[in-house]
């Protein structure tokens, strides 16, 4: 767990760098077109306008690398509890619950994952997302329907050595299920 968070903020400490690089690059440039507006007192006012112009289009072009910066971020952040997930369902044992919190964990990861794309229109994040409720529906179905199973097999179990204890003792078949009743 130490090396995970180790690794983890180097790897948040290269995005922060990344993103501050990029902020540095644009403000410089911006930076100075605002001083040649000030300190340049010979401009036509088409030059002005030029640099105005220039200084818009450089506080948008930063403002899209942020994002993609971040959306980026947000992708690889998805990939990597994907990631995290199958390992972890690797290791824990077929059926239990703790596979069960996983399997969900996943499903919603996946869902998370695809819903990122900035392309989806309404009507297919829509069928995104009723496609991943229908698993995660069908998830707790065959989770419930496991958990029964596991029930009515002990409460088998149960019977069974109940019927052996008596039977050891004496007692017939008849007797010990009046006996249940």
């Amino acid at each position: 767990v130490g090396s995970e968070m180790c690794i983890r903020d180097r790897v948040k400490d290269k995005r922060e760098q990344a993103r501050k690089e990029i902020e540095l690059n644009y403000s410089r440039q911006i930076e100075d077109l605002q001083i040649s507006l000030k300190e340049e007192e010979n401009l036509t006012a088409k030059a002005r306008q030029a640099i105005n112009t220039q200084i818009k289009a450089l506080e948008e072009q930063k403002n899209l690398e942020l994002q993609k910066l971040s959306d980026e971020e947000l992708q690889k952040e998805v990939e990597n509890r994907t990631k995290l997930i199958s390992l972890q369902l690797e290791a824990v044992k077929e059926g239990s619950e703790q596979e069960y919190q996983l399997k969900m964990q996943q499903l919603a990861s996946q869902r998370d994952s695809e819903l990122a794309d900035k392309e989806l229109t309404e009507q297919m994040k829509q069928a995104i997302t009723d496609k991943y409720n229908k698993q995660m529906d069908d998830l707790v179905t065959q989770h419930e329907k496991d958990l029964s199973e596991k029930q009515q097999e002990a409460i088998r179990l149960r019977m069974e050595n109940e019927i052996m204890q008596m039977q050891q003792s004496g007692g017939s078949e008849l007797d010990i299920l009046q006996q249940q009743a």
